[in-house]
């Protein structure tokens, strides 16, 4: 009797500190069940890490599992759970319909469900919805967390030239935002020089670029947008600015513009760089 092709498709996410061996444990728990099947040939195992399961975007492997089926690769595929396949019904649905198509299976151990079952569409469409508002539930209590942190003036966001992140010592997170001493005074200086010298912004990159200072994040060179954006920032003035945008949809990560009034402004004096005379 020819063996069936079987694969694995793992998928865990990282913000969890149990999660981080995960991967690995369910790499063996699938190694040690498909070889109690005699008939069945372990193939492959794709695994996506640290992935959220409500999009399929940046699922590389998951996606790559799906162009594998369409070549008839394999005959199975396994996963653990529902929520491991996909955290989002209509991806569940659409990706197992089209799999069947093809005639592959795919099976959910912990679930106990299997495509090729007369209800397992039934069953598979309960617990798809609830791994969909599991991931609902979870993305609220995130935001909250995050709302209560930007009102005790946490900087979120891109790191920002003029200061570092710092471990914070309640919540041992890089989230703690100081002033670098050595870009405090380009800062000022790019501050200065705009308003004092009449210097414009393109000159100013202009000047930065010839002496060798090259920006925070990507360390390349200035551009006259980089200094237009600095010149904006309230933040050299010691305000943190957030919650500018918002999340209206959590499964496609969509966001909207908030309104001015609807920001979480906060005073912090020790982040200040300039005066406010000056940036205004």
């Amino acid at each position: 009797m020819k063996k069936k092709k079987v694969v694995v498709y793992c998928r865990v996410s990282t913000d969890h500190e149990d999660q981080k061996n995960s991967l690995e444990n369910q790499r063996l728990f699938f190694e040690d069940y498909v070889e109690k099947e005699k008939n069945w040939d372990l193939v492959g195992i794709y695994a996506d890490e640290g992935i959220s399961g409500t999009s399929l975007k940046r699922r590389n492997q998951f996606n790559k599992l799906i162009r594998d089926a369409h070549k008839k690769s394999f005959d199975i595929i396994l996963t653990k759970e529902v929520c491991r396949f996909a955290r989002n019904t209509v991806d569940t649905l659409e990706k197992t319909r089209e799999l069947k198509r093809l005639g592959i299976e795919v099976k959910f151990i912990i679930d106990n469900i299997s495509t090729f079952d007369t209800d397992g569409e039934l069953r598979l469409t309960i617990m798809a919805g609830m791994a969909q508002d599991e991931s609902r539930r979870i993305s609220e209590r995130t935001q909250f967390g995050v709302i209560q942190s930007m009102k005790k003036g946490v900087a979120f966001g891109n790191i920002v030239y003029g200061y570092d992140y710092v471990r914070d010592e309640i919540t041992g997170k890089k989230t703690k935002l100081v002033i670098n001493e050595e870009e405090a005074k380009i800062v000022k200086e790019i501050f200065e020089s705009y308003v004092y010298k009449g210097i414009g912004t393109t000159k100013i990159a202009w000047n930065l670029n010839d002496r060798g200072i090259r920006t925070k994040k990507t360390k390349s060179k200035w551009v006259q947008t980089s200094i237009v954006r600095m010149l904006k920032n309230p933040i050299y003035t010691g305000r943190v600015t957030n919650k500018k945008s918002e999340v209206t949809d959590f499964i496609t990560g969509t966001r909207k513009e908030l309104p001015e009034e609807e920001w979480i402004v906060v005073e912090r004096p020790e982040m200040r760089i300039i005066s406010d005379e000056l940036f205004n």
